[in-house]
Formats: C-alpha cells, structure tokens, sequence
C-alpha cells in the first residue's frame, strides 16, 4: 500500500522518535522491505540526543513543525501530542503490542 501511494505521486515520509544514531538499522528494515524510497527523519521529541548529528533528517521538533502533513500515522499514544501541531492533517493511530494490532478511528485535527 505505502509503495502504491508513492508510485501515484505522494510524498510518504517515515518520522520516528528513535535516537538519531539508529539511522543505519531502520534504513536497512525499511530497504529489506521494499520501503528503500521513503525518506526517514528522526525527531528529538523528547530533548534526549545531546547534539544534533549532521545529517539532513535528524530534526528538532521546532523543524518537525514547520512540515506540513495531510495524513499520518501514529503508533504511539504518548507522540499523539505532537501529530496535533499539524493543521488539517488527518490521523490514524496504530497500536502494535507483539503481533496483535489495535486501530483507532481517523480524525481530523
């Protein structure tokens, strides 16, 4: 599904929360799943890293909000918070706890 709203000319990014110094794994998971076209930015959401690696997709959250988003999806429900910065973006929330998923409804912010 992700790689079909590529081809039909949509702008997909993966954002995460992780630490910016695990770029090289997460590119490799989303390469050997076929996701090797979506850009990934990293977000120091929570002030942790303690300098900002120079690498075009390490971002600050003050970056991460001057993006602009008219779909995203969620996984965490702690980082709904930041998703609500996105005017008109609408947002689908996913759990994943093992191999079991939950679905939130989608709404407009």
């Amino acid at each position: 599904m992700i790689n079909k709203w590529v081809d039909e000319g949509h702008e997909v990014f993966v954002v995460t929360g992780r630490p910016f110094d695990s770029y090289e794994p997460s590119r490799r998971w989303l390469d050997e799943h076929h996701l090797n076209r979506l850009p990934i930015y990293f977000v120091d959401k929570y002030g942790r890293e303690m300098f900002k690696q120079d690498h075009t997709y390490n971002l600050t959250l003050e970056e991460l909000y001057c993006m602009h988003f008219d779909f995203a999806i969620e996984d965490s429900p702690a980082a709904f918070e930041h998703v609500q910065h996105f005017k008109d973006c609408k947002v689908a929330g996913m759990i994943v706890h093992g191999t079991s998923r939950w679905n939130f409804q989608m709404k407009a912010l």
